[in-house]
């Protein structure tokens, strides 16, 4: 991301980013008067209703158990999430969606290879529950897919591939 000045106006240029991966906000007006946004890069964690509701009484999200056989708690982008859902999560009912700014969450978040050498967000430790931006269900449709919301990329396998590679 490159950031410079052009007459009056800030600009911003995104060489290979993808946006859906930022969320711009609405952040005011600056001093000049003008508007104000600031970015977050969105990541996004999917676990069962009951682990998030536990979490609450804590204040931090240990992870799943394959997280925590893993040793570390398994993210998604915007574009890897309904991917990971239909390959580790298919049919499983009762899920949440968890979205959480990944630059909030320090040196503790690692951008590592996985499926198809894409990099990964995973997280090595507890999930502090303030760091969550938002919670949102994931039913499943009637196609046995869960239903995400309009800022996550739908994705389905082609026909013949597999739903655990």
């Amino acid at each position: 991301m490159e950031y410079s000045f052009r007459g009056d106006h800030f600009h911003i240029a995104l060489q290979n980013a993808n946006l859906a991966e930022l969320a711009f906000f609405y952040d005011g007006l600056n001093e000049a008067g003008n508007v104000a946004l600031m970015y977050k890069r969105l990541i996004y964690h999917m676990c069962k209703r009951q682990d998030w509701q536990n979490a609450g009484l804590t204040g931090f999200y240990q992870g799943s158990g394959d997280d925590l056989a893993d040793g570390f708690m398994h993210f998604s982008t915007a574009q890897q999430a309904a991917e990971s859902a239909a390959r580790h999560r298919a049919g499983v009912a009762g899920l949440l969606l968890l979205c959480v700014d990944a630059d909030d969450l320090g040196a503790s978040l690692k951008w590592e290879p996985a499926r198809a050498d894409q990099l990964f967000p995973h997280l090595y430790g507890a999930l502090e529950v303030a760091k969550v931006i938002s919670v949102c269900d994931l039913p499943l449709g009637e196609d046995g897919f869960h239903e995400f919301p309009d800022d996550i990329a739908p994705w389905r396998p082609v026909e013949g591939e597999g739903s655990d590679d």
